[in-house]
C-alpha cells in the first residue's frame, strides 16, 4: 500500500448505536507499459476481523456495453488469489493484462466475497474511476471542474513517460483516452480537514 502522513480523528457515537464493519474492495493502481502493450492492475481488498474471506481478486471486461457494470457474472476475467487462508484480512492482488492497445479501453474491478460473523455471506466490487481530482495549495479550501486542456500538463507530469518515442505515443495517447472519460477537478486545499470535506461533496454532488 502506498504510505503518507495522515491525521486520524476519532468519532464518537451513542453507546446505543451499532456500528457495522464492512469489506471493502479497491483498484490500488493501474500501470501501463506502451512498449511492451501490458497494463498491471492492483487489487486491494479487506474484511473485518470478525469475518473471513472467502475470494478475493478483480474482474475485467474489454465489452462496453458491460463497462463499469462488470460482474463475476459477465466478465471476460475473473481472476482470483490462491493465497486465502481462514486468517486472511487483507489481500493485495497484481493482474496484468497483454496485448493491449491504446484503441482498447479495459474495464476492472476489484472484486470480495466474504462471509460475517453470523455465516451471511456478501459480496463487494470496487467502485469505478469516475474523477480525477488535482490538488493545489490555498489557503481557503475550493473545488471545481476543470477543462482537459487545464488538468493536462499535471496529468502528464504524473503518468510514467517512457523515454521510446513509440511507447510515449501510445501512453499519451492511453492518457488522452482516460481524460475523455472521467469528470476533471482542481481542488485548492490547505491543511484542514474541511478541504478533504469539500472534495467529498463535491464529487459526491451533493
Amino acid at each position: 500500500m502506498p504510505s503518507a502522513a495522515v491525521t486520524l480523528e476519532a468519532v464518537y457515537v451513542d453507546d446505543n448505536v451499532t456500528v457495522e464493519a464492512k469489506g471493502t474492495a479497491m483498484i490500488e493502481s493501474v500501470t501501463p507499459n506502451a512498449s511492451t502493450g501490458k497494463v498491471s492492475f492492483v487489487s486491494v481488498v479487506n474484511v473485518p476481523t470478525n469475518c473471513t474471506m472467502v475470494k478475493g481478486g478483480l474482474v475485467a471486461t474489454s465489452n462496453s456495453t458491460i463497462g463499469e457494470n462488470v460482474t463475476a457474472d459477465n466478465a471476460a476475467f475473473v481472476k482470483l488469489s490462491t493465497k486465502i487462508t481462514s486468517n486472511t484480512k487483507s489481500l493485495k492482488y497484481t493482474w496484468t493484462k497483454s496485448g493491449v492497445t491504446a484503441s482498447t479501453t479495459w474495464y476492472v474491478r476489484s472484486y470480495l466475497v466474504y462471509r460475517d460473523a453470523d455465516g451471511e455471506e456478501h459480496t463487494v466490487y470496487s467502485d469505478a474511476v469516475k474523477a480525477v481530482c488535482i490538488l493545489q495549495r490555498a489557503k481557503e479550501n475550493h473545488i471545481c471542474t476543470i477543462t482537459k486542456a487545464e488538468a493536462y500538463t499535471m496529468l502528464l507530469q504524473q503518468s510514467y513517460r517512457p523515454s521510446d518515442r513509440m511507447a510515449l505515443a501510445q501512453t499519451l495517447a492511453l492518457l488522452d483516452n482516460m481524460a475523455n472519460n472521467v469528470t476533471l477537478w482542481r481542488l485548492g486545499c490547505n491543511m484542514e480537514l474541511s478541504a478533504a470535506e469539500t472534495a467529498y461533496h463535491a464529487l459526491k454532488g451533493n
